[in-house]
């Protein structure tokens, strides 16, 4: 069961990535997307087809891509229906089930990209891997981030997601991170406790937040695991930054209503999920984060912090009813 801080993160997590605002004159959107495609166990070309459904999505995180080739099929999948050119960057690590991102050249200007292998626990597994890339729209940079941490071994899984929590907070600039994490969170009873240590890491003191899903349900079809796998996370949000997420069908453009689904050899056995962010285009030449000095500094820890123990209160208080009211 976690503790009165951990649940007030969860309500924070909420507070904070409850859905985008009313869209307001000047601002603007694009839509990110992750997804396992089961590297080895589907059809590149039936996962080209669903990808190519996915309308209007701009950047794709992908794990589980078993090469070059099949990532080249994903692309021309992305740029289905889609105008201008779609560019891909591949990880080097993970074998046969390889990390990647693909984004719109139309949309982003591409700026550096890295691999975080002090975060890869060994040398079967994935290091992160991150594009540094700037809206052309918008002048404004970020960092997008595509993971797939350990499965088997819930002690490296833990330490991965310290050390994510750990390089969130280096950060200066926005980082949308979605993957794979396996942290098993309970599609009915995630909030109260029924989830992987590694998820409570991820968002400690806020590095990370979850941009939550308003209805969830598996992202994944193993029968055994009433959970969700795959998430979208958000660090250093600037001024403004609105989001939200949603668990998607792997045929067609709609969100999952049925929660079991089954696994074949032709779909991958994970669900995409996608978070569209709504955002004031206007940068400010000093609109970065991490410097405590900055008094416009974009993701207000202390304020944070403050409503941290508000919510702690509140729920101490209601816990104390509850007792109350069974006595």
């Amino acid at each position: 069961m976690p503790g009165l801080k951990a649940a007030a993160l969860l309500v924070l997590a909420a507070i904070l990535a409850a859905g985008p605002a009313p869209a307001q004159e000047g601002h603007v959107s694009f839509r990110i997307a992750g997804w396992n495609m089961e590297s080895g166990e589907s059809d590149d070309t039936v996962l080209r087809r669903q990808l190519g459904e996915k309308q209007g999505v701009h950047v794709w995180g992908l794990s589980e891509v078993r090469d070059a080739d099949a990532l080249a099929e994903f692309t021309r999948g992305a740029e289905e229906g889609e105008t201008g050119d779609y560019t891909l960057v591949l990880g080097s690590t993970g074998g046969a089930d390889r990390l990647a991102i693909i984004y719109s050249a139309e949309r982003f200007e591409f700026l550096g990209q890295e691999e975080l292998f002090d975060i890869q626990p060994t040398s079967g597994q994935r290091a992160p891997l991150v594009a540094h890339l700037r809206g052309r729209q918008t002048g404004r940079d970020f960092k997008f981030m595509v993971n797939h941490l350990a499965r088997g071994n819930a002690g490296a899984r833990l330490e991965q997601a310290r050390r994510l929590n750990a390089w969130a907070r280096e950060q200066r600039l926005p980082v949308m991170a979605v993957g794979d994490y396996n942290f098993d969170f309970h599609v009915n009873f995630g909030d109260q406790g029924d989830r992987d240590a590694g998820f409570d890491a991820m968002i400690r003191d806020a590095a990370f937040v979850w941009v939550r899903p308003a209805r969830l349900v598996k992202s994944q079809a193993d029968d055994a695991f009433m959970s969700v796998l795959d998430f979208v996370f958000v660090a250093n949000p600037p001024p403004g930054w609105t989001g939200v997420s949603r668990i998607l069908e792997r045929d067609g453009d709609t969100e999952a209503i049925e929660v079991d689904f089954d696994d074949d050899r032709q779909q991958t056995d994970h669900r995409p999920v996608d978070a569209v962010f709504s955002f004031n285009p206007a940068p400010d030449p000093d609109d970065t984060v991490g410097d405590d000095e900055d008094e416009g500094a974009a993701f207000d820890r202390d304020e944070v912090r403050r409503r941290l123990d508000e919510l702690e209160r509140s729920l101490h208080e209601l816990r104390e009813f509850i007792e109350r009211s069974r006595e």
